[in-house]
């Protein structure tokens, strides 16, 4: 692996803790790969191998039931995915699909668990992230239960603004039909929604959504950090 990329794996929180020997051995261990749009990383129910570090690209986290399917999260670089899986030895409850070409760090599972047990430093990283999962998990199972798809919607335009920081206007980062289904909503409705909230102060031109007041649209969000963040 390449130094600089050596270097942004151990600023990740979960790495930047532990012993310089366990960041080592998982260097040496693991595998960079490149794939491409469309490859299916992790099929769900299969074993888990490895732990995964997206350094670039974009990854659909995803799942499927009777023939449906929905999308519960979307990776961006740099993060890690699946950390629950690996300490469990539990099978994939979600796929991954590579939604753009990607380049992926894999950290074999027996490192990981292997590390925990004889890392005092990374095991304090692990529960931290899996207490950020955890409460990240309850705030979007509220966002899902307690807000109307309109609020999910805008909640989720005024967290992408924090993102982009391009002030009057964001850009959106994926098709709308994944977004859609990252929202629990249908293609249609999407559009419905976002048709609705031109009343509040948005406008929307392509993947472009312009926010032409902004005052208007904050209140009908009603942004409430005990529900949405991230």
């Amino acid at each position: 692996m390449k130094p600089e990329f050596m270097a942004i794996v151990r600023q990740l929180n979960l790495f930047s803790y532990m012993c310089d020997a366990t960041f080592e051995r998982f260097i040496n261990t693991g595998s960079l790969q490149r794939f491409s749009q469309g490859v299916i990383l992790i099929q769900q129910n299969d074993a888990v191998d490895f732990l995964y570090i997206l350094m670039e690209g974009k990854v659909e986290i995803f799942s499927t039931v009777n023939g449906r399917e929905t999308t519960l999260d979307i990776i961006e670089p740099v993060s890690f995915f699946i950390l629950a899986a690996v300490l469990n030895n539990e099978a994939n409850l979600q796929s991954a699909r590579i939604l753009t070409r990607s380049l992926v760090f894999m950290i074999p599972a027996e490192q990981v668990c292997h590390a925990i047990e004889n890392d005092s430093f990374f095991m304090r990283s692990v529960i931290a992230e899996l207490s950020h999962s955890y409460n990240k998990a309850i705030r979007d199972l509220k966002n899902q239960k307690l807000r109307t798809s309109g609020q999910r919607l805008a909640n989720w335009l005024l967290m992408l603004n924090k993102i982009q920081k391009k002030g009057d206007y964001v850009d959106l980062p994926v098709e709308k039909r994944l977004l859609a289904s990252h929202l629990g909503m249908t293609p249609e409705n999407l559009s419905r929604v976002f048709c609705s909230l031109s009343k509040y102060g948005i406008k929307v031109d392509g993947a472009r959504v312009i926010f032409v007041d902004m005052k208007k649209f904050l209140q009908f969000t009603n942004p409430d950090t005990c529900i949405l963040q991230h």
